[in-house]
């Protein structure tokens, strides 16, 4: 599984940038005032496992239960950041604004404008900047 999952993400970085979905848009270009030119792949995936990031290992928690990473009993919302492939890998939840792709390309600015994704989110930037691109998300509709 591991092997196949950054195979893919090296494909995916080897390929032209997609144009960015409106919700993309609405988080990199209008929240984050990101460049588009580099703004994060996000591959959208919908499943019964989730990927959750554990330390340094990432490992695959069923959603079955609750715990970190799912919300509820069914639905996932959790998503991991790739900065070597500009990659979030993002679990699709009910509504945009409730899962996880504010919050992957989040690391992805910051990794973009600072050279560190803040993988232990101790930054201002979490309190601010994600909460406001959640809301926007959820203004539109996402």
């Amino acid at each position: 599984m591991k092997k196949v999952s950054l195979i893919l993400l090296f494909l995916a970085a080897c390929q032209p940038r997609a144009a960015l979905t409106i919700p993309e848009k609405l988080v990199w270009v209008t929240s984050y005032k990101g460049d588009i030119d580099v703004a994060p792949y996000v591959q959208f995936d919908k499943g019964v496992d989730c990927p959750y990031l554990h330390g340094t290992n990432a490992y695959l928690q069923s959603c079955g239960t609750e715990g970190p990473g799912c919300v509820g009993n069914t639905q996932c919302d959790a998503g991991l950041y790739y900065d070597y492939a500009n990659t979030a890998m993002v679990i699709a939840a009910n509504s945009l604004h409730e899962g996880a792709l504010a919050h992957e390309m989040l690391h992805a600015w910051l990794f973009g404008t600072t050279g560190n994704g803040d993988a232990t989110h101790s930054g201002p930037q979490w309190e601010t900047m994600l909460p406001a691109a959640n809301q926007l998300l959820q203004d539109n509709g996402y």
